[in-house]
């Protein structure tokens, strides 16, 4: 029998009340919020003060920042990357996902996974979506086999049976230098720029935790299931 200890999540929606986000993120993505609190203990988590991030055993609990802003990241949560660092340091797993994928812009994801942040080498590409002006354009995930943390199993990504695609959906696209922390590659052939790896899912170790980003803006049933698998969640039977 596969046994895990119960995990305690941090849910991290701090965006204004009442905006079209807001909305948005309720409309959209209380299925996921709901997947979490079927299989861990959740606290949401409305404000950045320093109160609201004092972490108890960061082996068993997870970060999860969902919405930090309106039309853009609340800036305090930009300046909490250093904790969120260490709170990864010492065991934690930080995943960024939902509504942080439309609005975060391409320096504020660099501050947070660039040299500055968790410094891991991803960079901010380009929405899909976006790609040739159309809004409709959509792209494929495709699990790579061979990343990391499911080649080592150090999450129980195998055990989870991560889909092998992602039906065709529109990510925010990361350009990642090493391979082994793209958990989701897409599948376009698009924007290939030398060394770098384009990913709609990521995910690295960080001291003895682990950090990752999930692009998705769709909220497909995949998306669900893979990110709380990135979240060491038990499966629900």
């Amino acid at each position: 029998m596969h046994l895990k200890v119960t995990k305690k999540i941090y849910w991290v929606v701090c965006g204004p009340e009442g905006t079209e986000t807001k909305a948005l993120l309720e409309a959209e993505w209380n299925s996921v919020e709901g997947t979490f609190r079927e299989r861990a203990e959740v606290k949401t988590i409305k404000s950045l003060d320093k109160t609201s991030f004092i972490f108890d055993d960061p082996e068993h609990s997870v970060v999860m920042v969902m919405e930090a802003g309106s039309i853009k990241l609340n800036s305090d949560l930009i300046a909490l990357t250093s904790r969120l660092k260490a709170f990864a340091m010492e065991g934690g797993t930080v995943l960024y996902g939902g509504l942080i994928a439309p609005i975060i812009s391409a320096k504020e994801f660099n501050s947070i996974f660039g040299e500055d942040g968790f410094n891991l080498g991803w960079e901010w590409l380009r929405y899909s979506g976006y790609a040739n002006k159309s809004y409709d354009a959509k792209v494929k995930g495709v699990l790579n086999c061979i990343a990391e943390v499911y080649e080592n199993n150090s999450l129980d990504l195998q055990f989870a049976k991560l889909p092998q695609e992602i039906d065709p959906f529109r990510p925010l696209v990361v350009a990642v230098q090493n391979s082994s922390h793209v958990l989701y590659r897409v599948e376009d052939h698009q924007d290939s720029r030398g060394i770098k790896y384009n990913a709609a899912v990521v995910m690295a170790p960080v001291g003895k935790g682990f950090v990752g980003f999930c692009g998705d803006r769709d909220n497909a049933a995949q998306t669900r299931q893979i990110m709380a698998a990135m979240a060491s969640l038990p499966r629900k039977e």
